[in-house]
């Protein structure tokens, strides 16, 4: 059967963000399949919840599989794919995602001596199924390193995590003050203590 909107998105060689982490709370089941045939950029997105790059393309990779009802098909390499080379052209970064000469110096590394990472048999495979996010221990960006050894250099992580915290906080308990149709859920307290 003719899937007209994936057809006219794929004429428009449209850019998708696959928030598949999302769409699987939702119940939701996009087409990827379909999508690419007709000629649309898969990139994965990460949205506003907690799961990291390797939980999308793992969630994504699954909830293909049981929509296409095929245990192979897609493949952990085209879940590589779709958070990687395709993120970049979605971007319009034509020279980036894939380690080729002329392509901009970006790099993950990744420690596979990690137990949940053994036995490793193909190494893309491994970490799609099986990878975390904290099994990444250093990022270079345009020849420019973000992480080292498991820490961030461009920022001061736990500064901007506890500040993170306290924004939301603040916000939340000022939703509640404006809306006070609207109540806290069970158990919620601001970890400050007080709500900015």
């Amino acid at each position: 059967m003719v899937r007209e909107e994936e057809r006219l998105l794929g004429e428009a060689h449209t850019n998708v963000a696959f928030n598949a982490c999302i769409a699987a709370r939702r119940g939701l089941s996009p087409r990827i399949h379909d999508l690419q045939e007709f000629g649309c950029n898969i990139g994965m997105g990460s949205d506003n919840m907690a799961e990291d790059m390797v939980e999308v393309m793992r969630t994504g990779l699954f909830m293909e599989r049981v929509r296409r009802e095929d245990g192979r098909q897609p493949t952990p390499e085209q879940a590589m794919r779709w958070a990687t080379v395709n993120g970049y052209r979605a971007m319009g970064i034509p020279d980036g995602g894939s380690l080729e000469q002329g392509y901009k110096a970006d790099l993950i590394m990744i420690d596979f001596r990690r137990a949940h990472l053994v036995p490793r048999l193909r190494v893309v495979s491994t970490f799609v199924h099986q990878g975390q996010g904290r099994d990444v221990t250093d990022v270079m960006v345009d020849g420019q390193w973000l992480m080292r050894d498991g820490t961030v250099l461009t920022m001061d992580e736990e500064a901007t995590v506890a500040e993170a915290q306290l924004v939301s906080e603040s916000a939340w308990a000022r939703l509640f003050v404006r809306r006070p149709d609207l109540k806290p859920t069970p158990g919620w307290q601001p970890m400050s203590g007080t709500a900015r």
